[in-house]
Parts: C-alpha cells; sequence; structure tokens
C-alpha cells in the first residue's frame, strides 16, 4: 500500500515511469499473498499512469482486472471507483453511451452506500455523456448538482480527473451558447 501511496504522488508529478516502477514493484511483492484489494490498488494505479498517457486501451484492460479483484473482495467503494476509471476512458475515446452504462452502475453502487464522493464523480459522468446525446439542460443540472454537492461537502476533483471534467464543461458551454 505504500508503494501505491508513493506512486499516486509519482503520477501527480507527471512522472509516469517513476509510478509505473513502483505498482509493479507492489504487483511483484503482492503476487501469491491472495490479497486482492491491495492488488486492485496496483492495476487501478498503472491504470491511471496508462489513462494519464492516453493509453486508453491499456487503462480501461487495467481498470478491468482491478473491478474484478473488487468484486471478488466485496469492496463496493473501489468498484465504484473503478467504475468511474472505466466510465473517464470510456469518455476519452468517444464511447458515450459505454461511459453510461459504467457511470450508472457506479451510481447504483455509490448512491446505494451513501458514498458521496463516488456519486458526484458518477453524476458529474453522466452529465457528460448527456451533453454528447444532445440534452444539454440535463447535463447542466447533474453537473450543477454535483457542484453544489462538492462545495457543500468539501470535496475535491483529483488533479488526474480535472482535465476530462474541464473538458466536458467547455463542450457543454459550447452547446449552451
Amino acid at each position: 500500500q505504500a508503494l501505491y501511496q508513493i506512486g499516486l504522488v509519482r503520477l501527480d508529478d507527471s512522472d509516469f515511469a517513476a509510478a509505473e516502477s513502483l505498482f509493479n514493484e507492489g504487483l511483484g511483492l503482492i503476487q501469491g499473498s491472495g490479497d486482492k484489494q491491495v492488488m486492485a490498488l496496483l492495476l487501478n494505479g498503472l491504470g491511471e499512469s496508462a489513462r494519464s498517457r492516453e493509453d486508453f486501451t491499456l487503462a480501461a484492460e487495467l481498470y478491468r482486472k482491478a473491478l474484478g479483484y473488487n468484486r471478488q473482495a466485496g469492496d463496493r467503494v473501489r468498484q465504484t471507483t473503478n467504475l468511474i476509471n472505466l466510465g473517464v476512458t470510456a469518455l476519452s475515446q468517444n464511447d458515450f453511451d459505454k461511459a453510461a452504462e459504467f457511470y450508472k452502475e457506479g451510481l447504483e453502487i455509490s448512491s446505494g452506500m451513501a458514498d458521496m464522493n463516488g456519486s458526484i464523480y458518477c453524476l458529474e459522468g453522466l452529465a457528460a455523456t448527456y451533453w454528447t446525446n444532445k440534452d444539454p439542460e440535463r447535463a447542466a443540472v447533474l453537473f450543477g448538482a454535483a457542484s453544489a454537492a462538492r462545495s457543500a461537502n468539501n470535496l475535491l476533483l483529483e488533479p488526474a480527473d480535472r482535465v476530462p471534467h474541464d473538458r466536458s464543461i467547455e463542450r457543454l458551454r459550447g452547446l449552451l451558447a
């Protein structure tokens, strides 16, 4: 878990090689232990690195593997995280219908646990899929609700998610103009 956390710091610094090295080192250490949750964390970290480098095919593969481990472990919070990451990856590939499926499943899980952060990310993802379906008013309502909930609960948008979020907002503004 320490290698995962340090790897995330390297990701925030855009040092992808160092991050991937740390995540892979962690995978080497955890192999055979049966700890599905740590395996999933490290695979998710590798997925984040791949997505940051815009290798969306690899990112989706790694997120799916992480999701599988989290489902086996029954870790619903991290399942939501993996679904959100799969949604962002699908959006980046302009597969809006698939992205919406991931976000809807994530919202179902997160709202059932009262996971505000996960629910907000899923609402934002659904908003991003709605503007593509030419329903900018609904997208604006969802983005507005998510923004208000973020402010009220003092929840920040993670650095890796800022670019796709801002890109979606700009596209929505263009449609509403």
